[in-house]
C-alpha cells in the first residue's frame, strides 16, 4: 500500500467520525459523575457534622440549664437530665457520648473545687478537686455547674475514610435558686 493511498484511507475513515459527536455527552457525563457523586456526598457528611456539633453544643447548653434550675438534684434527676440529653442527639446514635455534669464552688483565695461531679459514659471528676474555669464565671462565695460533652460523630462515608470526628463543648451555668445546686443521695 503506497504512502497516497494509506493517507487517503486514514481521510476516509475519520470523515464519518469527525462529524459526529452524538457520542460526546455521553463521554462527558462519564467524566463528570464521579465528581459530582464525590461533590454530592461530600455536602451531606459536612452538613451532618455540622448538625452533629450543633447538637452536642445543644446537649452542653441543656443538661447544664437543667441542673441549675433546682436546688438540689437526686438520682432520678440525674437520670433524666442525661435522658434529655440523649433525646436531643437524635438521630444520631448517642450511646457513645460522653458526659460530665459537675457542681464546684469558689472556696476561697480563688480556689474552685468540685463540690460533686456524676458522669453519663465517662468518668466523674473527684470530690473536692480543683477546676479551672473561665475568669468572672464564679462569684467569691458563689458556685457553678460545668456541663462537658464529648461526642464522636461517625459518618457513613467517614468511618471507611477517617474513622470519627471528636465534637467536644463545655457550658458553664450559675445556680438559679440557690447559692449552690446540693447533691442528695
Amino acid at each position: 500500500m503506497s504512502r497516497s493511498s494509506r493517507a487517503g484511507l486514514g481521510r476516509a475513515m475519520r470523515r464519518p467520525f469527525a462529524r459526529d459527536d452524538s457520542g460526546m455527552s455521553a463521554v462527558e457525563f462519564a467524566l463528570i459523575l464521579p465528581v459530582m457523586v464525590a461533590l454530592y456526598f461530600g455536602a451531606v457528611e459536612l452538613a451532618n457534622a455540622l448538625i452533629a456539633d450543633r447538637k452536642t453544643t445543644a446537649v452542653a447548653a441543656t443538661v447544664a440549664d437543667l441542673a441549675t434550675q433546682a436546688p438540689a438534684l437526686g438520682d432520678d434527676d440525674i437520670d433524666d437530665i442525661f435522658a434529655a440529653a440523649t433525646a436531643i442527639m437524635a438521630p444520631f446514635d448517642a450511646g457513645g457520648m460522653e458526659i460530665v455534669l459537675t457542681s464546684a464552688s469558689d472556696r476561697g483565695g480563688g480556689s474552685i473545687r468540685v463540690d460533686w461531679s456524676d458522669a453519663l459514659n465517662a468518668t466523674p471528676r473527684g470530690e473536692d478537686t480543683a477546676v479551672a474555669v473561665p475568669d468572672d464565671i464564679v462569684m467569691p462565695g458563689g458556685s457553678v455547674v460545668i456541663a462537658e460533652v464529648r461526642f464522636n460523630f461517625v459518618s457513613g462515608v467517614g468511618r471507611f475514610l477517617t474513622g470519627g470526628i471528636d465534637l467536644n463543648d463545655v457550658f458553664y451555668a450559675r445556680p438559679r435558686r440557690s447559692l449552690v445546686v446540693a447533691r442528695l443521695d
